[in-house]
């Protein structure tokens, strides 16, 4: 099974469970707080995926790192997870989890990069424009700044890109010159 297929269905039956025993948004923190760790320590993903260390040593580490401030709910599912030997699996399941959860609140990551740093009534007007146009319901952005787009902005939401920044004109503009049919170029 492909870990993509593995990870969804994991996330979808901790998803359902935590539905059912109404901790939904207590195991969403939990599975951000495990997507963050994971992407942050090189070291943890190693570890986790190397099948030299045993499941006891592992869960020991899991416990240690997750098992403090988490819910019974998550505590239960990462020790399942070692047991079962998906902790190779668990940055995947945590990413397919909240993929999971935005579907399930009919939340869409909005990312809008720009060029310099934008006010809030402008990013706010941006994004009822997004909504007006696109019947997006609840989106939620997330804003970085690139200087290397020179002006504008870069939007990206779902499967969509709207690149509305010069360093991309430009570049359009380059591409159009060089493809000149004018000018031969033997």
């Amino acid at each position: 099974m492909s870990a993509i297929r593995l990870a969804s269905r994991y996330a979808k039956s901790l998803l359902d469970l935590s539905i059912e025993k109404g901790q939904l948004e207590e195991v969403f923190t939990d599975m951000k707080a495990v997507k963050a760790v994971i992407e942050a320590s090189r070291e943890l993903a190693v570890m986790l995926k190397n099948p030299i260390i045993n499941a006891e040593k592992k869960q020991k580490v899991v416990e240690a790192i997750f098992g403090k401030d988490s819910n019974y709910i998550t505590k239960a599912f990462l020790d399942l997870m070692v047991k079962k030997g998906r902790e190779p699996y668990l940055l995947d399941i945590a990413k397919a989890f909240i993929l999971q959860y935005n579907i399930n609140k009919d939340i869409t990551p909005v990312k809008l990069t720009t060029a310099v740093a934008f006010d809030k009534a402008f990013t706010d007007d941006l994004i009822d424009k997004l909504q007006a146009k696109t019947g997006i319901q609840n989106p939620q952005i997330k804003v970085e700044v690139d200087e290397s787009l020179i002006g504008g902005f870069v939007l990206q939401y779902g499967d969509t890109l709207y690149d509305a920044s010069v360093s991309r004109k430009l570049e359009l503009l380059d591409k159009n010159f060089s493809n000149n049919p004018f000018v031969k170029t033997f």
